[in-house]
């Protein structure tokens, strides 16, 4: 076709889904930008070998560098040393998916060390391979130490409660005591055998009174939460005692611990403060007496109570007492909230006991209706079965004491019946022993005469027991010690003691073969 007319020839193509691609995409950019400069909590692009390419303004708040310093930095650079070995865990996990980190060591800037709480997730590449890592972390240690002072402060109450029944049983250990003291100081010479007996006696209140004074410390102790493989009919059973004093003569406990129970990964001190916090509760429930249930089952959790884990351990704490109502129940595990009279309580025990299962993987569920009771049940993950003949070795096993074990001991020790007991154990044991009540009496001695071991208390009037080990070290620098103490591990914070072959601790009290086998377990005296 031909035309003669000049005409213009327009492509037109319509670009709006461009365009509306384009603004989405700077829109993407806008928010991407605002979210990095501005959210509250840590986020960090990185590689899957953990080098940082972009984190948030927000890092500065949280850990003191600034976004630039950290990019192209590995993220392991920023682990506390004890927690290396952790964060290699989180990063081997994130590989087969999303994970929580429930809690990481970090170091910030000034050297100070921050518990990061958070997610660890990959991106996948177009051929569904993981390119790059995203993780989001918040700063919950000041959170955390609230958590641990509130459990403290409970665990205090709880002990309080206990002074009277302990007062009682020590009255009781003591008379034992005394009266056969008396006994076989009567019959020391009239009958030995007889005075054998009675001194026996005697042993066995002084280690009853032991076993009580270890679990009261052991409870009332201020720790770092340390979980562990184990049993919660273990620790029902060590806590009993303490809870048969803890609970009034007019409430029946009735213990029953399922056989072949599971075990969960927790830690032991603050699930039996849980187990005292629920019992407490029930004997609350129950002023004029009753029965509390205490039993242990393997059971899945209920579906409702979000336990990912498929198999758990639960834990029942049941009683026959005033029950409580929806609105009541609805509550029951908020802080500083109570049913009691006020003056009574704190409103701590069961939001603590929540935050302690919750912490440790778990869930509570509650039962109860008015004046038909209540049972708290907590379900804890259930750790695989060890294969048969994995079972943990006992850290210590009890070793035959040296017989004639030779070699000199220099005893510090400001308690002078202490000091003159420990003289003649180990002089008994064949050991030649110098005396000193105090570390100054200690490097008079130590001037003038050989020795193989030290053994000092660690708590004294002027120089304490790490003092006294360090002088003496500037010139016996592979000089073995044994460090004693009455006290409990809360007291001795600021005291480090060394970790290393030539030094061990022994709590008081102690048996004699228990300071022979601390001796003969450095290597001193044949062992």
């Amino acid at each position: 076709m031909r035309c003669d007319q000049p005409f213009l020839v327009a492509q037109v193509e319509d670009i709006t889904p461009l365009k509306q691609a384009e603004e989405e995409l700077a829109r993407s950019r806008r928010l991407y930008e605002v979210v990095m400069e501005h959210a509250p909590d840590l986020i960090a692009v990185a590689d899957l070998d953990g080098t940082m390419r972009l984190v948030s303004r927000s890092v500065e708040r949280v850990l003191g560098y600034t976004p630039e310093e950290l990019a192209g930095r590995n993220f392991a650079t920023l682990l506390a040393p004890d927690a290396l070995e952790e964060g290699a865990h989180w990063v081997g996990q994130v590989r087969s998916g999303e994970v929580n980190v429930p809690g990481l060591r970090v170091r910030h800037r000034n050297g100070d060390t921050r518990l990061l709480q958070g997610r660890v997730s990959f991106v996948e590449d177009a051929l569904g391979e993981p390119a790059f890592l995203i993780a989001t972390g918040r700063d919950v240690t000041d959170e955390r130490e609230l958590e641990e002072d509130l459990r403290h402060r409970q665990k205090l109450e709880a002990v309080g409660g206990l002074a009277a029944g302990v007062a009682h049983d020590f009255n009781n250990l003591l008379t034992a005591v005394f009266g056969y003291s008396e006994l076989a100081l009567a019959h020391v010479e009239i009958d030995p055998a007889v005075c054998r007996e009675e001194i026996g006696q005697i042993t066995q209140a002084a280690m009853r009174a032991r076993e009580l004074t270890h679990k009261l410390l052991a409870f009332g102790r201020k720790q770092t939460l340390t979980p562990q493989l184990v049993s919660l009919n273990d620790i029902i059973a060590e806590t009993e005692p303490l809870l048969r004093r803890l609970i009034t003569e007019a409430i029946e406990i009735d213990v029953r611990l399922a056989p072949g129970l599971g075990r969960c990964l927790i830690d032991p001190g603050s699930i039996q403060q849980v187990l005292i916090n629920l019992c407490v509760n029930a004997r609350d429930a129950m002023p004029a007496g009753g029965r509390l249930r205490v039993e242990t089952r393997n059971e899945a959790a209920p579906a409702q109570l979000g336990i990912t884990a498929g198999d758990c351990v639960a834990l029942a704490v049941a009683d026959e007492g005033r029950g409580m109502d929806e609105p009541t129940l609805e509550r029951i595990f908020e802080p500083f909230f109570t049913t009691k009279e006020a003056g009574v309580g704190t409103g701590l025990g069961l939001a603590t006991s929540y935050g302690i299962v919750a912490q440790s993987g778990g869930a509570i569920d509650v039962e109860s209706e008015p004046d038909r009771g209540s049972t708290f049940t907590v379900y804890l993950p259930r750790e695989a079965p060890q294969e048969s003949g994995t079972e943990p070795v006992l850290a210590h096993t009890p070793r035959a004491a040296a017989q004639a074990p030779g070699g000199t001991v220099l005893v510090v020790e400001d308690e002078e019946p202490v000091r003159r007991l420990m003289s003649v154990q180990l002089t008994a044991a064949g050991y030649e022993v110098l005396v000193a009540a105090n570390g100054a009496e200690a490097l008079e001695l130590a001037d003038k005469h050989a020795f193989d071991i030290l053994v000092t208390d660690l708590v004294m009037p002027g120089m304490n027991g790490l003092e006294l080990a360090a002088r003496l070290a500037e010139t016996r620098p592979r000089l073995k010690t044994v460090y004693t103490s009455g006290y409990s591990a809360d007291v001795l914070e600021g005291r480090q003691l060394p970790d290393n072959s030539l030094s061990t601790y022994l709590q008081k009290p102690y048996s004699s073969f228990e300071l022979l086998e601390k001796i003969g377990g450095l290597g001193v005296g044949g062992h």
